[in-house]
């Protein structure tokens, strides 16, 4: 009889973890996973799409030695709010770029584009409208690439939220 005690005794301490892994897999949720951005293709009409995983590429990363993971945005040289200016400070590893419409080179995180790259990389690479072609761009919005070239996140950031999420993920993109 104690022989059969010991059996039972070993057969749950061993198949308990089993189970806690199975139960957290079926039910538990990754805090620190970040979303990867057009799974299955790009949206936007105009751009050609072959329902795959959409990966940024840009000539101007592979031209220019830009170090991914990587901030982008478009806009004329607006001012940040410090909020924003305390999270840039905190990854200096990460490249923030600002592009442009210009014929000049690139210099000082600023990439200069004509303007057909210059749509065609705000709409077909950076897909700042989302699902849709838009001929400006959205000032104070930031798209985040990691090192594989997939899109992980847009962030707005005149909104502190936005500011706060961005810090979250950026940490949970270069630390884990």
């Amino acid at each position: 009889m104690q022989k059969i005690n010991k059996i039972i005794i070993i057969s749950l301490v061993l198949l308990t973890p089993v189970v806690v892994v199975f139960f957290l897999n079926l039910f538990g949720e990754n805090k620190f996973e970040l979303p990867v951005y057009f799974e299955e293709g790009i949206p936007v009409s105009e751009c050609s799409s072959n329902n795959e995983l959409h990966r940024v590429d840009l000539e101007i990363i592979d031209k220019n030695d830009i170090t991914l993971p990587a901030l982008f945005h478009f806009s004329s040289g607006e001012k940040f709010a410090p909020d924003l200016e305390k999270v840039f400070s905190k990854y200096h590893e990460m490249g923030m770029y600002n592009i442009i419409m210009s014929n000049d080179e690139i210099n000082n995180n600023v990439i200069s584009l004509d303007s057909a790259a210059y749509y065609r990389t705000m709409n077909c690479e950076m897909i700042l409208g989302e699902n849709q072609w838009i001929t400006e761009a959205i000032p104070y919005k930031f798209v985040l690439i990691d090192k594989e070239r997939r899109i992980r996140g847009y962030f707005n950031v005149l909104e502190l939220e936005e500011i706060e999420r961005l810090d979250i993920e950026l940490d949970i993109l270069l630390n884990y």
